[in-house]
């Protein structure tokens, strides 16, 4: 009689080397990651336009030794002079060769306080230099890796390797080559915050995916973990505000998950028990860096990035725009003498403000310093909601016909892969980067949870459907998608470890001969 023998896949015994495969997979991902970000940085101008207040800011706090988020009026002047190299004034700015000027209450260019934070703490571990900008992004994406393989150390970690390897692959699209594309994403830029929210969300969604029901307490690995991915994510969010929606695909994921299971005993309680835990984090260091920053950022509405600006803006991307008598509506031609003209221009909103402290009676002098704070959001949401009201038809052709048209547009520009005349070691490191991929995908590993693979795809779904929000609300560019390019590789590289993996099961399990055995 033939007796079955257990099934044994002879690659998925585990020795002493097994869990550190993944953890090793994942770091090599990040290193080459960081060896190509770092080179492609130095190869760029590293311009740092939309950032230029937020250094001057760092700078005076670093070098100047000014209170965190105030700035020196003469500081500021000069890195907005774009016509002087970065690194030529933070080099004299790092000796002081600049002189201070009256000192402000805060910077006045709708980019927050986010910015400001990091590349102070940047500055104060790297110096006084550009590279800082870079080697602080870097930092927080090391981290959130490090914690995520911390607490998952099973298959899971693709996220990780895939992330890495989806960045390194977008070190060859257009916006490290198109010249207008990469002066408004420079790598550890604002706009590349975006990206450094999306270890974070992977985490914490699958934080709720991976909730027993039969236990009500967090183990410390979690405990721990949860509180860094939530920091490292508010950061990214102070910094890119387009990456709020992670927040809402996190709450979303996670509560679906919890309803599918709720038939499990406890298991709605320890889901609701994880959520306030993370909201709970989330207030504790928001209201931290609310007690650090200079009192302006709260009380002129600076404290987060400018909204209704770019809402407002984004009017422009619809041809039919200016719609109607929008024009004579809004009249700043006392100021504007063009007034607000096609096309998503900032100076279309400094009209809207200029005809709003018109008619507020606001000083000329009071006007200018409140640009870009609360009273300038105000006065942008009514001006928006009005022309809503008006012109209802043009405003939804604006958003729900022109802009989803923009989002296709921009991905497929993003697509262009550029190999040709780029450097030799590059070259070797996006090689590294897919062969590191392919060695993760063919080597057997300690199992996640049944559904892991499933949540994962999902995830990446969710977070990608979500990401949208911000190009539906605003508009979408090259510059400004490059989460969603991201998870468009993510998908991809998901894809194809999922098919490689299962070809090496079926090529590598033994035999049925080799299951069996006669006793």
């Amino acid at each position: 009689m033939l007796a079955a023998a257990p099934l044994v896949d002879k690659y998925s015994s585990h020795d002493w080397m097994r869990p550190w495969i993944p953890i090793a997979l994942a770091a090599a991902s990040y290193f080459i990651y960081a060896c190509a970000a770092l080179i492609v940085s130095q190869n760029q101008q590293n311009d740092f336009i939309p950032e230029r207040s937020s250094i001057a800011a760092a700078v005076s706090n670093v070098a100047y030794g000014a209170p965190l988020g105030k700035v020196y009026a003469g500081v500021l002047a000069r890195f907005l002079e774009m016509d002087v190299p970065l690194d030529k004034t933070m080099e004299q700015t790092a000796r002081r060769a600049v002189p201070p000027g009256a000192l402000l209450g805060s910077t006045s260019d709708g980019n927050g306080i986010g910015y400001i934070v990091l590349a102070s703490v940047g500055m104060r571990l790297f110096g006084l230099n550009t590279s800082s900008l870079v080697l602080s992004m870097l930092a927080l994406m090391g981290i959130s890796a490090l914690v995520f393989l911390w607490r998952f150390r099973d298959r899971r970690s693709v996220v990780v390797i895939l992330y890495f390897t989806s960045l390194t692959v977008m070190l060859f699209t257009p916006l490290t080559w198109h010249r207008d594309y990469l002066l408004n994403i420079g790598i550890g830029g604002i706009r590349y915050f975006s990206l450094v929210a999306i270890v974070p969300g992977f985490h914490l969604l699958l934080e709720f995916a991976d909730t027993p029901p039969c236990n009500f307490r967090l183990a410390t690995t979690e405990f721990v973990a949860i509180a860094v991915q939530v920091v490292i994510l508010v950061i990214a969010i102070l910094v890119r505000n387009s990456a709020a929606p992670t927040i809402a695909a996190v709450a979303v994921g996670g509560w679906l998950i919890a309803w599918k299971r709720r038939r499990e005993a406890g298991m709605m309680a320890r889901t609701l028990r994880k959520t306030a835990y993370m909201a709970t984090v989330v207030a504790a260091f928001v209201g931290l860096l609310m007690l650090s920053v200079s009192r302006s950022y709260l009380s002129d509405g600076r404290f987060t990035e400018t909204l209704w600006h770019r809402i407002f803006l984004s009017y422009g991307v619809s041809p039919e725009w200016p719609f109607g008598n929008v024009r004579e509506l809004y009249d700043c031609k006392r100021y504007i003498p063009e007034g607000i003209v096609p096309h998503s221009e900032d100076r279309n909103a400094h009209c809207i403000w200029w005809d709003y402290a018109t008619k507020h009676n606001i000083p000329v002098d009071t006007a200018v310093t409140m640009t870009y704070g609360r009273e300038y959001d105000k006065a942008l949401r009514e001006a928006f909601f009005n022309i809503l009201r008006l012109y209802p038809g043009e405003s939804l052709r604006a958003f729900f016909y022109y802009k989803p048209r923009f989002i296709v547009w921009s991905i497929a520009q993003s697509l262009d892969l550029k190999l040709a005349g780029v450097q030799p070691a590059l070259i070797w490191l996006l090689a590294a980067a897919l062969g590191n991929l392919l060695v993760f995908a063919l080597i057997p590993l300690a199992p996640a949870s049944p559904n892991s693979n499933t949540v994962i795809g999902g995830a990446t779904a969710l977070f990608a459907g979500f990401s949208t929000l911000p190009y539906i609300a605003v508009w979408a560019l090259p510059h400004t998608t490059g989460d969603l390019l991201l998870y468009c590789f993510f998908g991809l590289g998901l894809a194809a470890t999922a098919v490689l993996e299962k070809l090496r099961i079926l090529l590598l399990s033994p035999s049925i001969s080799e299951k069996q055995r006669i006793p």
